[in-house]
C-alpha cells in the first residue's frame, strides 16, 4: 500500500510542472488562501482580510502561500496543499458547488471562517462538524443586546471568547463623534451542537450580559470553523490572537519556543536632545534584572518652530552632541541592541499632526491626510535614509533593527524598507497593491552591510519602482515574529503596547501595568508569542510633566511589570536572534486575481 501511494505521488510531482508551473517552483508544502471577492466594485475586505492571514502566516515560512479569489476555485485544489483555508466575509457570497463538494470530501486541513457556512444543509453540516445552523430560530446571526445593557449602559453581545482557560474580549465601545453609534464586531454565526460525538468546541463565545456561550472554534478532525472573521477591531487583547495560534493546529506545526516565551524592553524616542537623567535610571533598573534592552534611536533631532525650549529651526545631528555620544559609547554591546527608528521623526517644518517636533510627528505618513505624503517616492525615502545613515555613522553607531516613526508609512515605503533592511519592528499598515521594478531581496542592498558600492546599488535598484494600492490601508500587530509579510518585510512583534495610563492628543488607548501585565500573563496560553513593549522616558518624570506620577510612582511599578513578565518570559539579547535569523524568508507568495465574470 505504501509503495502505490509513493508511485501517485511521483506522479503528481511530475505532472505539477505541466498544470500549476508557479506552484511547482517551491520544493516545500503550499497553504491556499481564499477570499471574498464578490464581484462588487465596492467590496475590498475580503483581499485584506487575506492580507492579513498572509502575514500571520510569514511565521511559518516552509509554507507557499497561493492565494485566490473564492470565485476562481476549480476542483481538487484543495488536495494540492497542506491546508486550505476559506474566509467567508461577504454576507451570501456565491461561492463554487465544486469547493464545497471539495471542502467536504477532503482528507488535508481546511478552515473555514466566517459567513455561507449555511450553503450546506444540516445533514452535510453535522458530519462536517457535528453542528447545525438553526434556521428555526430568528437569530441566527448574534446580534447586539440593548435590553440588558452592561454597567456601563453600552449593548451586550458575545464579547468573551473563552480559550485555554483565559478570556480574550472583543473590543466595544460608543462612537465619540456619534454617542448613539456603538462600534463593535459583535455579529457571530450561531451554530448549534448536534452530534456527542463529533466537532469538539475549542473556543467558546460567551455573551457578557447573560453567560450565555455558543461555538467560537469548532474542529471536527481535519475541518476547523471559526463563527466570525477575527480581523475588525484588532488589539492586544482580541480573539485575533486565537485565531494566529490557532494557525499551529491548521497546520499541523509545532512552537519555535517550548519553554519560555521571548520578550524585549525597548525605549522610545531616543534623540541627541533627550534628558539622559530619566534614561540613565530607567536602565539602572533594567541593569539590576539582568535585562537587555532596546533603544529606538533617532540619530537627527528637529524642532523647527522651537517649541523645547524656544530654540528655533534647532537641528541636532546625534554625533555633534558629545554628552549623547558619550552615554551612547558607555553602554554595553551586550545588553543594548540599537533600533533605527526614522531619520527625525517629523516631517519637515509641517505640524504633522502635533508640533513638528522630533518624536512627536509623522515623518513618511501625512497624519492630516491619512494619506502618503505628496512627495512620497524611491528619491525622497532613500534621500531621508541616507540623511540618518550618515548621522548614525558619524556617530559610530550600527543599528541591527528598524522602526518606522508612529508605525506609519504608504506600501511604497514599507517595500523599499523590506529590501534595505533586515528586520523591522512594531505594527504595520496594510493596503493590498500592485508593483513593479521591485528588486530582488540582495543583503548587499542593506543599510547594516554597506558596501562603498550600496548607495548607488539602492538608487539604481528603484530607480523604476511603481506601487498601485486599491483600499483604505489598516494596522495589523504580530503576536509572534514574521519571516515576510506581504511587503517581504521580517517583522520583529509589538503586542503588548507602552506603559501609558493616561489620555493625550497621541494616545486614545491608554495602559497601564496592569494593563500590560494582565495582556502578558494571559497570552502565555499561545504558542510562540512574544512579550514585546515599549517605555518612553518622559515618564519617568513628576506629576507636572504628565508622567507616570500621575497615577503611581513610577520605578515601583516599572519593577513590579518587570517581576511579574520574568515569571513567563526571557528577555532576550536582540542582536544575537536577529543575527541567527537573517537567512530564513517565506517563498514569495502566489497571488491569483480575479478573472472570470458570471
Amino acid at each position: 500500500m505504501s509503495s502505490r501511494i509513493n508511485i501517485w505521488k511521483l506522479v503528481f510531482l511530475a505532472l505539477l510542472p505541466l498544470f500549476f508551473p508557479q506552484e511547482a517552483a517551491f520544493a516545500g508544502e503550499c497553504i491556499r488562501i481564499y477570499y471574498d471577492h464578490a464581484d462588487d466594485p465596492d467590496y475590498s475586505h475580503g483581499r485584506l482580510h487575506a492580507v492579513f492571514v498572509q502575514n500571520l502566516l510569514g511565521h511559518f515560512p516552509e509554507f507557499q502561500q497561493i492565494v485566490e479569489p473564492i470565485e476562481e476555485y476549480t476542483p481538487g485544489e484543495i488536495d494540492q496543499c497542506r491546508a486550505t483555508i476559506y474566509i467567508g466575509s461577504y454576507f451570501e457570497n456565491a461561492i463554487p458547488e465544486a469547493f464545497l463538494d471539495d471542502f467536504e470530501k477532503t482528507g488535508r486541513n481546511v478552515a473555514w471562517l466566517g459567513y455561507s457556512i449555511w450553503k450546506y444543509d444540516n445533514v452535510r453540516l453535522e458530519k462536517l462538524l457535528g453542528h447545525i445552523y438553526p434556521w428555526e430560530d430568528s437569530d441566527k446571526l448574534t446580534r447586539l443586546d440593548w435590553e440588558r445593557p452592561d454597567s456601563q449602559g453600552r449593548p451586550t453581545f458575545f464579547k468573551n471568547i473563552l480559550y485555554k482557560g483565559e478570556i480574550f474580549p472583543k473590543f466595544g465601545k460608543f462612537d465619540s463623534q456619534d454617542p448613539s453609534r456603538f462600534i463593535a464586531s459583535y455579529e457571530m454565526v450561531k451554530l448549534r451542537r448536534k452530534s456527542s460525538r463529533q466537532g469538539r468546541v475549542l473556543a467558546w463565545a460567551e455573551q457578557n450580559g447573560t453567560g450565555e456561550k455558543i461555538p467560537y472554534i469548532i474542529r471536527n478532525r481535519n475541518r476547523f470553523y471559526v463563527a466570525d472573521v477575527p480581523f475588525a477591531f484588532r488589539n492586544e487583547d482580541d480573539r485575533y490572537l486565537v485565531f494566529a495560534d490557532l494557525l499551529f493546529d491548521i497546520l499541523d506545526v509545532a512552537p519555535r519556543y517550548e519553554e519560555k516565551k521571548p520578550a524585549i524592553f525597548r525605549i522610545e524616542d531616543v534623540h541627541p536632545e533627550i534628558d539622559l537623567r530619566p534614561l540613565r535610571n530607567l536602565i539602572a533598573i533594567l541593569r539590576e534584572y539582568g535585562i537587555p534592552f532596546q533603544i529606538s534611536l533617532i540619530p537627527i533631532y528637529a524642532d523647527p518652530e522651537g517649541v523645547d525650549q524656544g530654540k528655533k529651526n534647532r537641528i541636532t545631528p546625534l554625533h555633534v552632541k558629545k554628552e549623547f555620544l558619550e552615554f551612547l559609547n558607555e553602554l554595553d554591546p551586550a545588553e543594548v541592541t540599537f533600533i533605527w527608528h526614522g531619520v527625525t521623526h517629523q516631517y519637515r517644518d509641517w505640524k504633522n499632526p502635533y508640533n513638528g517636533v522630533s518624536g512627536d510627528d509623522f515623518e513618511f505618513w501625512d497624519a492630516r491626510e491619512q494619506a502618503p505624503l505628496a512627495e512620497d517616492s524611491p528619491d525622497f525615502v532613500l534621500d531621508r535614509l541616507e540623511d540618518g545613515w550618515q548621522a548614525l555613522s558619524k556617530g559610530g553607531v550600527k543599528p541591527a533593527i528598524w522602526e518606522v516613526p508612529h508605525y506609519q508609512a504608504s506600501a511604497l515605503d514599507y517595500l523599499i524598507f523590506s529590501r534595505v533592511f533586515s528586520w523591522t519592528i512594531g505594527r504595520i499598515l496594510y493596503c493590498p497593491y500592485r508593483v513593479t521594478g521591485l528588486p530582488d531581496f540582495s543583503p548587499d542592498l542593506w543599510f547594516e552591510n554597506e558596501l562603498p558600492d550600496s548607495p548607488a546599488m539602492r538608487r539604481g535598484g528603484f530607480q523604476n519602482l511603481s506601487v498601485v494600492t486599491s483600499g483604505k490601508p489598516e494596522g495589523q500587530l504580530f503576536p509572534y515574529e514574521i519571516y515576510g509579510d506581504i511587503y517581504g518585510q521580517r517583522v520583529l512583534p509589538e503586542n503588548l503596547g507602552n506603559i501609558q495610563p493616561y489620555e493625550d492628543a497621541s494616545v486614545k488607548n491608554p495602559r497601564s501595568v496592569d494593563d500590560l501585565i494582565r495582556t502578558a500573563r494571559r497570552n502565555k496560553v499561545l504558542r510562540d508569542v512574544w512579550g514585546s513593549l515599549f517605555f518612553h522616558t518622559y515618564c519617568m518624570t513628576s506629576f507636572r510633566k504628565g508622567g507616570m506620577e500621575r497615577d503611581f510612582g513610577e520605578t515601583k511599578e516599572i519593577r513590579r511589570l518587570l517581576q511579574a513578565m520574568l515569571e513567563d518570559y526571557q528577555f532576550i539579547n536582540l542582536t544575537e536572534w536577529v543575527r541567527d535569523k537573517k537567512e530564513i524568508l517565506r517563498p514569495e507568495p502566489i497571488i491569483h486575481e480575479r478573472k472570470r465574470r458570471e
